[in-house]
């Protein structure tokens, strides 16, 4: 909201990539939040799932199937969504730190905003690899035998 409301008042006096700052900032907290909700939701189904497992219900075991496929894919979309928007905000810093006073050097920033871009496509990877690890232990012959 906040945001919304510096980039209505100041909307004549800012450039077109700090407008567009503005506006991606909007965004993600709209994002944020419904991820957050989303997150918590599905704890909670995990949670319940796992407790079921323990106890060896077949439909607990399916359901964290299909949880952790969901799971797999609402990752992808998240990274996706994430590195966008980091996308759109490094270009408009950078934008700005290039016409910033000298001994500023944005490419600095613009390294360390690949570096970390890297490091969490390489931690959804990991991720992702768990996942498909579990469902596949999960679908074995020998796991489905201990289920009633």
């Amino acid at each position: 909201r906040h945001f919304k409301e510096i980039s209505s008042q100041a909307r004549g006096n800012l450039a077109d990539w700090q407008l567009q700052f503005y506006d991606t900032i909007s965004h993600l907290r709209q994002y944020h939040t419904l991820m957050i909700a989303l997150s918590i939701l599905l704890i909670a189904v995990a949670i319940v799932l796992a407790i079921f497992t323990l106890k060896r219900k077949e439909w607990a075991r399916k359901g964290l199937i299909y949880y952790f496929s969901l799971d797999i894919f609402l990752t992808v979309i998240s990274f996706a969504v994430v590195y966008i928007s980091s996308a759109i905000l490094t270009s408009g810093i950078s934008a700005a730190l290039n016409n910033a006073p000298a001994g500023i050097d944005s490419s600095r920033f613009t390294l360390m905003s690949n570096a970390m871009a890297f490091i969490s496509g390489l931690f959804t990877l990991a991720v992702i690899i768990l996942y498909i690890w579990i469902i596949k232990r999960l679908s074995s012959s020998t796991i489905k035998a201990e289920f009633i």
